[in-house]
């Protein structure tokens, strides 16, 4: 009974998360295809931009869906090693993503 309390305890929060991060996602993606030349939906942006915009949608990504699954303890007891890199991975992309929000800034 208590490893289903725990799968249901951690199910709320990662949907949520997930569901959290899927606009913001969303019109990532928008960007992205708009930045590949496949839509014309968004304002289009400045050619200097496109490097920080791209590692900023890419960081968003990884980060929205590794940083979820970080609050499955299931999956910390189970797979620690695999726990210990997605959480060094999250934290990278995070970083990412503040950097070339700085970069977008003030650039």
């Amino acid at each position: 009974m208590n490893g289903a309390i725990s799968r249901r305890s951690s199910a709320l929060p990662i949907a949520g998360l997930l569901l959290l991060g899927a606009m913001p996602l969303t019109f990532a993606a928008i960007r992205a295809l708009q930045l590949m030349g496949m839509v014309e939906i968004m304002p289009p942006v400045a050619g200097s931009v496109v490097v920080p915009i791209t590692i900023h949608i890419g960081g968003a990504l990884v980060y929205a869906i590794l940083g979820a699954f970080q609050f499955s303890a299931p999956l910390r007891r189970r797979w620690p090693l695999w726990h210990r890199l997605a959480g060094r991975l999250t934290f990278g992309a995070g970083m990412l993503v503040a950097l070339s929000a700085l970069w977008l800034t003030l650039g």
